[in-house]
This record gives C-alpha cells, sequence and structure tokens, in this order.
C-alpha cells in the first residue's frame, strides 16, 4: 500500500537525519545538568519512534495480534516514554535516565540478537547485525555500572551510527534474502534434474 511505502520512506529521512543531529550533537545531549533534560527527551522519542514504526511494521504484515510479536511490549514502551516525560523525579536524574536507556537497549538487542540466529540456521548472513547488537549490549552495561556522561556520550555515537545503518539494513538484507532464495531455488532445480535424470 502506498501508505506503508510513505512511512517507510518517512522512517528512512527521519532516522538519517536523526542519527547526523545525535553526531553533531552529541557532547550537548550528554551534558549533566539539573536544568536540561535532554538525554530523557531523547531517550523518550527513540521509545516513541521505534515503538510507533514497530506496530506500523506488525499492521503491514497482518500480524498485531500474533503470539511471536511484541505488540504489547511496544505500547508498554509507549506509556514508558510518557512517565519519563511527565515524572520530573525521573527526567531530571541523569542516572537514571542512563539506566532505563541501556536496559532498554539491551531488550532490544536481546532480541535482535535471536532474530540474527535464526537467519543463521537460514544461512542468511548476519555478521554486521550481530556485531553491532555486542558493541551495543557492552556499552549498556558499562552504562549501568557507571551511567555518567562520558559512557552516555559513547553510547550516543553508537547510536547515531545505528539510526542511520539501521534503516539502510534492510535494503542490504533485502538483497542477501534475494541471493539466499535464488540460491535454494537453484539447488532445488538441480534435486529435480537429478531424479529425473535417475528415472
Amino acid at each position: 500500500m502506498k501508505a506503508f511505502k510513505a512511512i517507510k520512506a518517512f522512517k528512512l529521512v527521519l532516522f538519517i537525519i536523526w542519527g547526523i543531529l545525535v553526531f553533531v550533537f552529541k557532547d550537548k545531549i550528554a551534558e549533566h545538568s539539573e536544568e536540561h533534560f535532554r538525554l530523557a527527551i531523547l531517550v523518550a522519542c527513540l521509545m516513541f519512534a521505534y515503538s510507533v514504526f514497530d506496530i506500523v511494521d506488525m499492521v503491514e504484515k497482518k500480524k498485531t495480534f500474533a503470539a511471536h510479536t511484541s505488540f504489547f511490549n511496544c505500547l508498554i514502551q509507549i506509556v514508558f516514554g510518557v512517565i519519563i516525560l511527565a515524572d520530573p523525579l525521573i527526567r531530571g536524574n541523569y542516572a537514571t535516565v542512563c539506566i532505563i536507556w541501556a536496559v532498554w537497549s539491551i531488550c532490544r538487542e536481546g532480541q535482535e540478537l535471536a532474530e540474527d540466529l535464526e537467519r543463521f540456521k537460514e544461512h542468511i548472513p548476519a555478521y554486521l547485525n550481530v556485531i553491532e547488537s555486542i558493541i551495543v549490549l557492552v556499552l549498556s552495561f558499562m552504562l549501568i555500572a557507571n551511567p555518567h556522561p562520558e559512557h552516555a556520550e559513547l553510547h550516543l555515537i553508537l547510536l547515531g551510527f545505528e539510526l542511520i545503518l539501521g534503516v539502510l539494513f534492510p535494503h542490504v538484507d533485502y538483497f542477501f534474502i534475494k541471493k539466499h532464495e535464488a540460491k535454494k531455488l537453484a539447488e532445488k532445480q538441480k534435486e529435480e534434474v537429478e531424479i529425473a535424470d535417475e528415472q
């Protein structure tokens, strides 16, 4: 449908611009100040954006309420984002925001690693995804252990890459998936020819 294509195009442009802005203003975002809540706003917006686009993807695939989807997890993340912005005790506490961001990242990357393992079972390469997920997990644990601006800034650098590459990876994935499907089809046709020759 045209609406879903338009949303995907909007996501592509939005995340690339967002990633560039994170790179440019990472020091300002990571800055610790009781007067500014830039990191809290960023984390809440990330939860909103990822959750909304995930829900749109589920609706497009008509799998919104399927058992293996994370529809209700997305709704919970949206509510969590609202709480971060609405509660001054949370948004004003730098360490709490860092820990929430880190735990959320760990949950997302854990799910992505599980999906990557499924891809490996299908012999579809996912090495870059796995490397990215491992790096995010390591930085997230570092951020939990030491929720300070220097670690937050490292996480922001990776976030910039993640925002940009995250919307570009599907196009790379599409190439690998099509290549894998073509290989399987060729193997199947070869088996059929061999069976026909034996008969």
